[in-house]
């Protein structure tokens, strides 16, 4: 673990202090190499005509050297605490740092991790910190800690403190000074918090899958989001539609249900996912087959009109799928009935 404090950094501590490429060890290696291949080809060169001429043919080039701290192999945490008290001129340089996993040029080895840590904004000034903006927010998983005088207590012992102390402590934990902090963040979800979701899901043990969520998306939207995992409301998984439409005929006949009892947010969703398959096979250049197109039709005849036309505005123009959805007279009659809509959009021309 490499551990940092950024209210004691300067800008320069985060990312290096500029200096010229062309000189030091790199400098010299270049002209060690030059040297030997023109000795080589030349074995009477002057080597001091030689060394101007080399002078001459190098780029200036300013670089950044790597902080002392700056892991460079193996794995491991890399620590960033203090992080709502640093300076504001280093705040920059920690967005690239938390996002990216490196500053400049330098780039953490695979097998490291940035964690930071930061003290609670409180009304009454406890903490003289800075509240994060919703971009640096949305670039960390956010865990409250809450200290348990158990385990001070665990750590008091191990650590050899006072007898009296730890005894005193032990009868009288309110005195340890623990209490709840408020830190309440206003998370607010986007596409990239979505996105790591979804990597850390899979991996999270059912005990932590909440916390974690709730860190990423906030406390709201992670008590949603569970709570629709755990129903069998979901969208219709676009590729059980393509592939057997009978598997999922009565989720779908259940979902269009009658006017005013019907799920029709849930086949909009499945709609969006579908139009997402069948614009990728386009992109792929990857045919649907005669069974899915078949399934297809199945699928767009069963939903309501209005909803089919969703998925037809687009299909219709790629050539991976209009071709099986024409075969159909009854899809072909529903598109008839919808003509103006679909001829507005270029899927069928006009007559």
């Amino acid at each position: 673990c490499v551990d940092i404090r950024l209210a004691q950094m300067e800008p320069g501590d985060l990312t290096g202090i500029p200096v010229d490429a062309s000189s030091g060890e790199a400098y010299n290696n270049q002209w060690q190499a030059y040297l030997e291949q023109h000795r080589i080809e030349r074995p009477d060169v002057n080597v001091h005509e030689l060394a101007k001429q080399f002078q001459k043919e190098q780029d200036r080039v300013m670089t950044w050297t790597r902080p002392e701290w700056f892991p460079t192999e193996g794995y491991g945490i890399l620590f960033v605490d203090e992080f709502n008290r640093q300076d504001r001129l280093t705040y920059n340089a920690s967005f690239e740092l938390v996002l990216d996993g490196g500053i400049g040029r330098h780039r953490l080895p695979d097998g490291w991790m940035v964690v930071a840590a930061g003290n609670p904004i409180s009304d009454d000034e406890d903490y003289n910190v800075y509240s994060l903006d919703d971009a640096m927010i949305s670039r960390f998983c956010h865990i409250t800690v809450i200290p348990d005088p158990s385990e001070w207590l665990q750590w008091a012992s191990a650590n050899a403190l006072d007898p009296d102390v730890i005894n005193f402590i032990a009868m009288n934990n309110r005195h340890l000074g623990i209490e709840k902090p408020k830190f309440e963040l206003n998370i607010k979800p986007d596409p990239r918090v979505w996105h790591r979701v979804s990597d850390l899901k899979p991996f999270l043990p059912l005990h932590l899958r909440s916390e974690v969520i709730a860190g990423l998306v906030g406390r709201d939207l992670a008590t949603s989001f569970l709570k629709t995992i755990a129903t069998k409301d979901k969208p219709i998984d676009p590729r059980k539609i393509l592939a057997s439409f009978e598997e999922v005929y009565e989720q779908v006949v259940e979902y269009v249900g009658v006017p005013g009892n019907n799920r029709t947010d849930i086949l909009s969703a499945s709609n969006d996912l579908l139009v997402g398959i069948l614009e990728k096979r386009e992109k792929d250049q990857h045919p649907l087959t005669p069974n899915e197109g078949m399934n297809l039709r199945g699928y767009l005849l069963t939903i309501p009109d209005d909803m089919a036309m969703v998925v037809l505005r687009k299909a219709l123009l790629w050539r991976t799928c209009n071709q099986e959805l024409m075969k159909d007279p009854d899809l072909r009659a529903k598109m008839e009935t919808h003509r103006q809509t679909l001829v507005d959009v270029g899927a069928i021309p006009a007559k």
